[in-house]
């Protein structure tokens, strides 16, 4: 797919402002989202939570120097 150009984007969302067209695009498919059946993969994954705790900060050197 191509890149689309100002004047096809304004022509696709018909001269509405393109923050508010954004917007409610993402209004509406939170909805879709909260609808959607706990089964599904989209649902699952968004809502995963992992188990255990990740260090902060730099992780450590895990080699030897030879000598």
């Amino acid at each position: 797919m191509r890149p689309r150009n100002n004047d096809e984007l304004q022509n696709l969302i018909k001269g509405e402002d393109i923050v508010k067209y954004i917007k409610a695009q993402r209004i509406e498919w939170w909805g879709l989202f909260n609808r959607m059946e706990d089964t599904k993969l989209v649902k699952k994954i968004t809502n995963w939570n992992p188990i255990g705790v990740r260090i902060k900060g730099q992780p450590k050197n895990r080699w030897r120097k030879q000598h």
